[in-house]
């Protein structure tokens, strides 16, 4: 008859045989999974999203008299289901909606674009809605757009969560210092994803702040404006 003994570490016992050392594997598997299932557990109601405003400043001020002034209109909703931005998935197929914390999308993302321009590009530019003053010569440029594709995914992938943030969005830029030009229509978009160990609504916030400056690269055309006295680049 064969006889076992426990080697001992620190007071504890060490497992010394296959059925062992299978029992535990297979207790920390299911521990694994439980804890899969609880990070990317749908939350009761659903998961609001902020969209954040704020970016760097720049590194040098512009001069008032040189400083591009930009009316940003509120951007049109265009997408199918405007009540939500997307949804949350679990392992056994629940779907809790993703939706945005407060106010109406295309305002926030408009404000987005006001901000942006203000800090990073040195734009003097303003959310054109009843009630906000604008300077007494009026705007250089108008912006408006058409939000096509605005969707966050949070959903369960092996040992973790994958997030994915998509925007489209239609730019209409008038130049109203170019008499009779058509306004310049631009596709901005932007599209990423990342893999997280344990699903924090605070990682999508920031997956979906970041889509939206990746979308907002006006650098190319706007440059040109500038450099053009002001006015859009031919098409």
């Amino acid at each position: 008859m064969r006889t076992f003994v426990q080697a001992k570490i620190g007071g504890m016992p060490r497992p010394g045989t296959q059925a062992e050392w299978l029992g535990i594997a297979r207790a920390l598997i299911c521990c694994i999974g439980i804890t899969q299932l609880m990070g990317c557990a749908p939350a009761r109601g659903f998961v609001p999203l902020e969209i954040r405003q704020t970016g760097p400043a720049l590194k040098k001020m512009i001069p008032e008299a040189e400083r591009l002034k930009v009316a940003v209109a509120p951007f049109e909703d265009r997408r199918d289901d405007t009540s939500i931005v997307g949804f949350r998935r679990n392992w056994l197929g629940q779907k809790t909606p993703l939706t945005i914390e407060r106010g109406d999308l295309g305002d926030l993302v408009a404000e987005v674009w006001v901000e942006d321009g203000r800090h990073r590009r040195g734009w003097e530019a303003w959310l054109a809605k009843p009630g906000v003053r604008e300077p007494k010569d009026g705007p250089d440029f108008v912006l408006k757009g058409n939000i096509l594709t605005f969707e966050a995914k949070a959903s369960p992938g092996f040992g973790g969560t994958n997030l994915s943030v998509s925007v489209r969005i239609e730019l209409e830029i008038t130049d109203r210092h170019a008499a009779g030009r058509d306004p310049l229509v631009v596709l901005a978009e932007g599209m990423e994803s990342r893999w997280v160990f344990w699903f924090e609504r605070n990682d999508l916030e920031r997956l979906l702040n970041s889509t939206i400056k990746r979308a907002m690269a006006m650098d190319q055309f706007m440059a040109q404006a500038a450099v053009d006295g002001r006015s859009l680049p031919q098409k």
